[in-house]
């Protein structure tokens, strides 16, 4: 009988090795990286065979839910605010933060419209576009990045106090963009990553870098402990990862320093 034991356990060990493997790790991702990440993780899982949970929202939102005790691995932000704001909560493990990406910002329309391309924007210009109830479709200013980015650069050129009252506030950077390509807006701020990506729409004018200092930050978070998330991490900001990031229109970071996480 203790032999026949003995045995039961030898043949069920390979399951449990195989179950606790089977465990995949979670990154929380800012909207705008959808496309990218997908790609990324899909690859490192095919060449790794570790499993990814993928959970995009707004940075803030999930920011506020890696706060509240969601269970995430790693969170990639599309605004170093929010990741700072993880930082100063202790939620994140500061030694692996990487700031690798950056993006811009387009004003766009719907495709049907046929608008022509802008080499300026004005007030007259953009409520000539709005109509009389037109709005313009950005993320929330309050809290999603890129609102608070297209914010920031409507306020450079004199243009929010005109326009503040005819923003129509989305969730996220694909909620924005998505309110455009379905003609619900005939104006949006959008990442230009994003509005590449959407045959629907039709890029009118393109802000430049300097207006907006567009950062993503990537990190481990305090509550992990798998080397996994570490390879993940080092996967997405390795070379291979960063050509797909380029290949989706984000520009690498010039003072990007590639390190290993501890």
């Amino acid at each position: 009988m203790p032999q026949l034991f003995t045995l039961l356990i030898l043949l069920m060990a390979p399951l449990y090795t195989q179950s606790a493997k089977a465990e995949p790790i979670t990154l929380f991702a800012a909207a705008s990286l959808t496309g990218v990440v997908n790609e990324a993780t899909n690859l490192f899982e095919k060449e790794t065979g570790i499993k990814v949970r993928l959970v995009f929202a707004s940075s803030s939102t999930l920011a506020r839910q890696i706060e509240a005790g969601a269970s995430a691995d790693l969170y990639f932000s599309a605004n170093i605010k929010w990741m700072d704001y993880l930082v100063k909560a202790a939620l994140i493990k500061p030694e692996t933060l990487i700031k690798t990406l950056s993006n811009t910002l387009v004003l766009i329309s719907p495709k049907y419209l046929s608008l022509d391309s802008l080499a300026t924007i004005d007030t007259q210009t953009l409520n000539d576009i709005l109509g009389d109830s037109g709005l313009l479709s950005m993320g929330d200013p309050d809290h999603v990045p890129v609102g608070i980015y297209g914010k920031k650069a409507l306020k450079q050129r004199g243009l929010w106090e005109p326009l503040h009252r005819r923003i129509a506030r989305a969730d996220n950077a694909l909620a924005a963009l998505t309110l455009v390509s379905r003609g619900e807006t005939p104006l949006g701020i959008v990442y230009q990553t994003d509005a590449i990506h959407q045959p629907n729409v039709d890029i009118l004018f393109g802000f430049e870098p300097e207006e907006t200092q567009i950062e993503y930050a990537l990190a481990l978070t305090q509550q992990t402990s798998s080397d996994d998330a570490k390879k993940l991490l080092n996967f997405l900001s390795s070379a291979r990862g960063l050509a797909l990031f380029e290949k989706y229109g984000f520009t690498i970071l010039k003072d990007y320093q590639r390190s290993q996480p501890n």
